[in-house]
């Protein structure tokens, strides 16, 4: 990557990163500073809302005053009045005073006259009998008055609705008594009534009784919540929208309904749209100072570093000296300028020593590599013909020994006979093994690739090996695709499964298991031989594939040469894969994978 795109690419990171910094501080401190301002708004909107119900309630408890302080509402109560009612309590009468009910009560504290009103229709109606119960219930709060000039007021809870309420004694107009009963005026603080609020506050605002679960969608509420009414809830379901929830209570101090307050949310646009714009600032100013820092950087270094490097290029094109850079300067460029011109100097010296030394190391090179393959052909040769004298002699003693062996005549020779027939097997398969890993550590040996299916070769190793398994009862798992075929060396791989197998075989236990799995991946095939058998520990498997390595120390096979696995480990990587052995420990056996490519090395084919 060069410089200035190194310089380019670092600037913009820096810018970008600026941005992202002060998006994050934007939207960590700015905009949570916005969304209290917002929160503020709403509870101010929500506080005015319920300032609206309190001069509803003043204005209520003015008109009951005015009502129960009157001389014919004193006279109507004691049954001296009777056309009180057709003069007073008119249908424009509750209309104009927007009251749905005037509740008269002697002094008894029995209900003397009462009359309602729907002020959506502009009908007489009944109040019925339930609400008069849920009104009276709350007896005392309501109608008991400890003066003459009493009232009380405020808000009840009914099934109906919540109910804005005044009470007050009935007595003179000159304030004297004694009282007659009791005036109750109520209004319902129904949708109409809501409607009118929200008229007069020009306030989106709605009221729900607190049991209602359909305000508690996406708005979770506490109980602390419901105890107090400078609790505020916020929430908002969108962007542009903010919605303020408050518990009003009743007279009797619970929950009478919960206020909800939406409004726009322009407060956080705005801040939004702030916030936007000082992150545009900001990248246009990165961009700026970026552009600025790019025209110094690469008036002052940039180019004089390309222009060496231009320089060092064509020298290494000419190749023949001497050479030299100019480069003018004495700060660090210069400095590294005059470096380079003393460092051609003295290559363009050792360049000249150099081609004097080439010429005759070239001369030694081959007379060494026409030394080495005279010695490696000589070693193939011994390790042929070591193979050849071993294993002649050793003939004739395999054939004679079983056939000396039936014309002894005692226990004794008997004995020693198979002592020596055991022996001359070792030593046999000792040479046979020996010149097998020699022949594949050397350079010289070429595979002969075939197409071989690998399911028939493994079943012609298990049938080889007949004897063996049934000497042991070993029961084999075999889990190969019948169309699985690799590209390799027959006879190789034939030696390798004898010796997986033979292994397996000797370490696991009477009835035991053996298995031999094979898959396809886009490589190749992976195999995997596993046993039951008394399995490996660590240092165990990183040695397993050592020369005359024998896992199990303490005996000494006859027919086990330690160079098995070696061989395997050979023939696999002559093929181009890897083998490696796992275990979970001593008695929980012991599993051989390794791959085969589909294709064999170029350099090992014959």
């Amino acid at each position: 990557m060069k410089i200035l795109t190194k310089v380019l690419l670092i600037i913009t990171v820096f810018c970008f990163s600026g941005v992202f910094v002060i998006s994050l501080i934007s939207d960590t401190m700015l905009l949570s500073n916005y969304r209290e301002l917002e929160n503020d708004l709403v509870s101010s909107q929500i506080i005015r809302f319920r300032k609206g119900i309190e001069v509803e309630i003043d204005n209520l408890v003015s008109i009951v005053n005015d009502w129960a302080r009157w001389d014919d509402t004193y006279e109507f109560t004691v049954g001296e009045k009777p056309e009180y009612i057709s003069s007073n309590l008119v249908l424009d009468a509750f209309i104009n005073l927007r009251i749905n009910f005037m509740v008269f009560l002697n002094s008894s504290q029995d209900i003397f006259y009462a009359r309602s009103v729907d002020l959506q229709t502009g009908e007489l109606i009944t109040l019925s009998e339930d609400s008069i119960t849920e009104i009276l219930s709350y007896g005392e709060i309501i109608f008991d008055h400890n003066t003459l000039e009493s009232n009380n007021h405020g808000i009840i809870t009914l099934a109906e609705s919540p109910l804005l309420f005044s009470s007050a004694p009935i007595i003179t107009s000159e304030y004297a008594g004694p009282s007659h009963g009791i005036l109750l005026m109520g209004r319902f603080l129904n949708e109409r009534e809501v409607e009118y609020l929200r008229y007069l506050t020009d306030l989106n605002a709605s009221i729900f009784n607190p049991d209602d679960d359909t305000i508690l969608e996406g708005t979770q509420f506490d109980s602390s919540f419901y105890l107090n009414e400078s609790s505020f809830i916020f929430n908002t379901p969108s962007d542009h929208i903010i919605e303020g929830y408050a518990v009003v209570h009743d007279i009797s101090g619970e929950p009478s309904f919960i206020l909800k307050i939406s409004t726009n949310r322009s407060i956080y646009q705005q801040g939004k749209r702030t916030i936007a714009s000082l992150q545009l600032t900001t990248g246009l100013l990165g961009v700026f100072v970026g552009s600025i820092l790019i025209i110094v950087l690469y008036s002052t270094i940039i180019s004089r570093l390309t222009k060496l490097t231009q320089q060092m290029r064509s020298i290494r094109i000419e190749r023949l000296g001497p050479h030299k850079v100019k480069m003018k300067g004495h700060d660090e460029i210069g400095i590294l300028a005059q470096s380079i011109n003393e460092t051609l100097h003295e290559l363009d010296i050792n360049r000249t020593k150099l081609s004097e030394l080439n010429e005759t190391l070239e001369e030694q090179v081959k007379e060494r590599t026409a030394e080495v393959n005279s010695l490696l052909k000589h070693k193939d040769e011994f390790i042929n013909q070591l193979g050849h004298d071993l294993k002649n002699p050793l003939g004739p003693l395999i054939s004679l020994l079983p056939i000396l062996k039936n014309h002894a005549t005692t226990e004794n020779d008997k004995e020693i006979i198979d002592t020596l027939i055991r022996n001359v097997n070792y030593i046999r398969n000792l040479v046979v093994k020996t010149i097998a890993l020699a022949q594949l550590n050397s350079p010289n040996l070429k595979l002969k690739a075939e197409e071989i299916k690998l399911d028939e070769l493994i079943d012609e190793v298990f049938q080889d090996n007949t004897l063996f398994i049934n000497e042991k009862n070993i029961n084999i798992e075999k889990d190969i695709p019948t169309d699985l075929k690799i590209t390799a060396d027959r006879l190789w791989m034939h030696e390798l499964f004898i010796n997986l197998l033979n292994n397996a075989i000797k370490f696991s236990p009477t009835k035991g298991t053996i298995g031999i799995t094979a898959s396809k991946d886009p490589s190749g095939v992976t195999i995997s031989l596993h046993d039951n058998g008394m399995g490996m520990t660590k240092n165990q498997l990183d040695r397993i594939f050592d020369e005359f390595y024998k896992a199990d120390g303490s005996r000494h096979d006859f027919d086990s040469s330690g160079l098995g696995l070696s061989i395997v480990k050979r023939i696999v990587e002559k093929h181009g894969g890897r083998i490696w052995a796992e275990s979970k420990g001593h008695g929980k056996g012991s599993t051989f994978k390794f791959t085969i490519p589909f294709s064999l090395p170029k350099d090992v084919y014959q």
